[in-house]
C-alpha cells in the first residue's frame, strides 16, 4: 500500500487524479504530484473504489473515467 499525507483544506473543492497504466499508478492533487507507486498484484482491469478516512465528510462532484490517448 502508497500513501503519502498531505494538508487538505476543508470546505473547497479538490481535484484528485489517478492515471493507471499497466501496474503504474501516477497520484495528483490539485494538479500537485503525491506519489507514483508500481503495483505488480493487480493482473488484469477490474473495479475502482474511492475512499476517506471514517472521521471526514467528503462530497464527489463528479468521477471520470477514460482510456489513456496513445
Amino acid at each position: 500500500m502508497y500513501e503519502r499525507i498531505f494538508s487538505v483544506e476543508s470546505g473547497q473543492w479538490h481535484s484528485l487524479r489517478v492515471i493507471a497504466v499497466n501496474d503504474r499508478f501516477e497520484v495528483m492533487l490539485n494538479g500537485t504530484s503525491l506519489f507514483s507507486a508500481t503495483d505488480r498484484t493487480l493482473p488484469q482491469a477490474g473495479p475502482v473504489g474511492v475512499w476517506s478516512q471514517a472521521d471526514s465528510v467528503t462530497y464527489y462532484g463528479s468521477l471520470l473515467m477514460s482510456p489513456i490517448q496513445r
